[in-house]
């Protein structure tokens, strides 16, 4: 997968996460959804894991704070990636 693809892939799953969500807020105890939202999440590890393993990271998260240091500036920049952001 190319990496507009995987980027619109990504947007994708986050946007039926949303929605899921939404939809929970009035019915909370929907274990269809409920599950349905879980394998969504998983979904969007795994893709967010394919993109890091190819162009580097995906976006800044609190896992980039490394003890008393912020790691993001260790990863590449956009610039220093082949064919730069998404």
């Amino acid at each position: 997968m190319d990496k507009a693809a995987l980027c619109r892939r990504i947007s994708a799953v986050d946007f039926s996460i949303w929605e899921l969500q939404l939809f929970l807020d009035t019915h909370p105890h929907c274990a269809e959804a409920l599950e349905k939202r879980r394998q969504l999440m998983a979904e969007r590890q795994r893709l967010i894991e394919l993109y890091e393993s190819n162009f580097g990271p995906y976006a800044v998260e609190a896992r980039h704070v490394d003890g008393e240091r912020w790691s993001w500036i260790d990863d590449p920049w956009p610039w220093d990636l082949e064919g730069g952001c998404c």
